[in-house]
């Protein structure tokens, strides 16, 4: 948290005339105002005169920032796909390279995909990045909001074969405050690998 020198506060009295043309002051308790600086991060101002950036809602980026702060932001080389979406290649998450996907709705960040491309002769080590990667979310997130394991084939114990073979789809799913968090393992026409979603909690275009 940072104390408001006086040079501090001239600084944040003009960054804020800026947030206020832009969206205005809200306030999200009785002790705590909220505002959106000039690059779409959330800043939370206190009554004590101190102030901070709230918690990102995934990576460096806030819900609501525009194509063109997501890009200003994120130091990433971006492809747009089309006028709602952008994409970026071998962009590390997690400790594992993959594609970026960046959706927006009305201009307004509202989606994340990582698709993760590790390739793996054992399918076993894909079951066991999608377990690693829900046990580091549940250290974040705490208990899944629901977990699921769709059999296409018939049940087996042999998750790894099963998941080469095109036969086993699984997910996981929080649900935070301001976000849908999904962890999925699949293998069929629109999915392969391991992949992370996260989304808006207000978009209704997501599902799980």
């Amino acid at each position: 948290m940072h104390r408001v020198t006086i040079l501090g506060k001239i600084l944040i009295t003009t960054v804020l005339f800026g947030v206020m043309l832009i969206s205005g002051i809200s306030a999200t308790n009785e002790s705590v105002m909220e505002a959106v600086d000039t690059l779409g991060r959330r800043i939370l101002l206190y009554k004590d005169h101190t102030w901070q950036y709230a918690l990102a809602d995934v990576r460096n980026l806030y819900w609501g920032m525009s194509k063109e702060q997501v890009q200003i932001v994120e130091d990433v080389r971006f492809i747009q796909i089309d006028d709602t979406s952008l994409m970026a290649m071998n962009v590390n998450a997690y400790d594992m390279n993959g594609l970026l996907m960046i959706v927006f709705e009305n201009d307004q960040l509202a989606g994340i995909m990582h698709l993760f491309d590790e390739h793996y002769a054992n399918g076993d080590l894909y079951i066991k990045d999608y377990q690693s990667m829900v046990q580091h979310f549940i250290s974040l997130y705490g208990k899944p909001h629901e977990e699921k394991i769709e059999w296409i084939g018939k049940e087996t114990d042999a998750l790894g074969q099963a998941f080469l073979d095109g036969q086993v789809l699984m997910g996981t799913w929080w649900e935070t405050e301001r976000s849908n968090i999904f962890c999925m393992l699949g293998n069929d026409d629109d999915l392969f690998g391991l992949a992370v979603l996260f989304s808006d909690i207000r978009s209704e275009n997501f599902s799980f």
